[in-house]
């Protein structure tokens, strides 16, 4: 048997493959292009999933000191103090892993020179120009990667808020040092002057929580030159299964092959199966209806246009 596209029934026992059609190797290959097309999507945004996680774990241990205190419960500072430096330059890795594939998938796929390319790259100078917290956490990524550990103050207690209810709340303040960056002889001297103009105490949480919007922003703008070949490799795997439509099953090209055999003689076969991701396809498809939709209801909205990029 040739190479079939069928599907293959597991949601009865036995469980089995069913045959719709055979398909021509030129075919076949025409999807294989596709889908390495539509496959660039998954491996894409875990590198901002990467951020999206190494965000969450800074943000969990910060969380979780304020239930300590809110509890009254004892705070280790040199441990806390550790543990948030080493998610902090988790964070920041992430954050330098995500620029640079992102940059090199776009110059890999479309050219150095590309227009895609060049669109990326504006966004993340754009990003750069208009984003302190930005500025800052590049410095403090290269800071920790040639230094030591960024975050210098950890500090925790109990604030007053009111003197005549005796009211108080806890606070757990994170805080680079200004003066530690400004001795180091390496920071970016055009960044410098900026920082010296600072407090000698810049509280973190608010700049990675700045900056994680930031990368969202250039998320979107890396998914967004690669949305034309991306819904065409989708529409391409959509028309492939479309002869399936009505039959229950997964979708799945196989070649199965199996020796003749006289009557109580054994053999062994071979059967081979590439799924076929359908459900990938149709959430490309799907996700740019709704990103069109959108931007009509957008283009009908009168009201001021703002900024996508978070404000510090």
């Amino acid at each position: 048997m040739g190479l079939t596209l069928g599907v293959f029934c597991e949601d009865r026992e036995p469980k089995s493959f069913k045959q719709v059609r055979e398909v021509t190797t030129e075919e076949y290959a025409d999807y294989k292009k596709a889908v390495r097309t539509l496959l660039r999507l998954p491996t894409d945004k875990e590198r901002f999933q990467d951020v999206l996680v190494a965000f969450v774990e800074y943000m969990d241990v910060v969380a979780d000191h304020e239930d300590f205190l809110r509890e009254s419960r004892h705070v280790n500072g040199a441990v806390l103090k550790r543990e948030l430096n080493t998610r902090l330059s988790n964070y920041l890795r992430a954050i330098r892993s995500f620029v640079d594939h992102s940059d090199k998938a776009l110059s890999d796929r479309y050219g150095a020179d590309s227009d895609e390319r060049r669109t990326f790259r504006r966004a993340t100078n754009e990003v750069y120009d208009k984003s302190f917290s930005y500025r800052m956490l590049e410095q403090a990524r290269n800071y920790t990667q040639h230094v030591g550990e960024a975050i210098e103050h950890i500090s925790y207690g109990w604030r007053a808020l009111d003197p005549e209810t005796r009211s108080s709340e806890p606070y757990l303040d994170i805080e680079f040092a200004r003066d530690k960056f400004l001795e180091w002889k390496k920071l970016k001297a055009s960044f410098r002057k900026e920082l010296a103009e600072q407090p000698e105490r810049i509280p973190v949480t608010t700049h990675v929580q700045q900056v994680t919007g930031c990368i969202r922003y250039l998320d979107t703008v890396f998914i967004a030159q690669q949305v034309d070949d991306l819904v065409h490799a989708a529409k391409h795997v959509m028309d492939v299964i479309a002869p399936l439509e009505g039959t229950m099953g997964r979708p799945v090209f196989y070649t199965f092959e199996a020796p003749e055999l006289a009557v109580g003689e054994r053999g062994n076969f071979s059967l081979q199966a590439d799924w076929i991701p359908a459900d990938l396809a149709r959430f490309v498809l799907e996700s740019h209806e709704q990103v069109q939709s959108d931007k009509e209801v957008s283009q009908e909205d009168t009201s001021p246009t703002e900024s996508v990029l978070p404000e510090d």
